[in-house]
């Protein structure tokens, strides 16, 4: 059951984009679970997905705010931040992609939603629901709920001691 709903989610969640076209890239770089570099049509963006946030694969000052937010060390923060990003780089580095932007963050990056990846992000526990993002309120309401399944579950960053 779990299963099949994932497969309909990944299936169905992209074709009610709201107005998005959908474009193709290829990812060339994850710079960490939620930020990469995509080719498209020869041009090289940072992108950064939209609606989802993993935990800092770098030292940074957000890293402590994650530590205090799981009530861990900072050194367990990095090691779940690798995880994702690991599992961005097995699933995405050097293959071409169809995703949908929508604008751009604080720091000048595309957002993006890629097809097949932002929600199982969550739903695996790689990445909590990213709330302050520009998602409708439909789409933002399935983040929630993976959010929520991966916390039940505790699975990934939810499996913290």
């Amino acid at each position: 059951m779990k299963k099949m709903f994932l497969i309909l989610a990944i299936l169905v969640l992209p074709i009610i984009l709201l107005g998005n076209e959908w474009q193709s890239g290829t990812i060339k770089r994850v710079v960490d679970g939620d930020t990469m570099v995509l080719t498209i049509n020869g041009i090289k963006k940072k992108v950064r997905l939209v609606g989802v946030d993993t935990l800092e694969s770098y030292k940074n000052k957000k890293l402590y705010k994650q530590a205090k937010q799981f009530h861990t060390k900072p050194e367990t923060i990095l090691a779940y931040g690798k995880s994702a990003k690991g599992y961005a780089m097995r699933t995405l580095n050097y293959k071409k992609v169809q995703f949908a932007t929508f604008g751009k963050d604080y720091y000048g990056r595309t957002l993006v939603w890629i097809k097949g990846f932002n929600y199982g992000l969550v739903y695996r526990g790689y990445a909590t629901f990213y709330r302050n993002s520009p998602l409708s309120n439909e789409w933002k309401k399935k983040l929630l709920d993976a959010e929520f399944q991966a916390k039940d579950n505790k699975r990934g960053i939810w499996g913290i001691k």
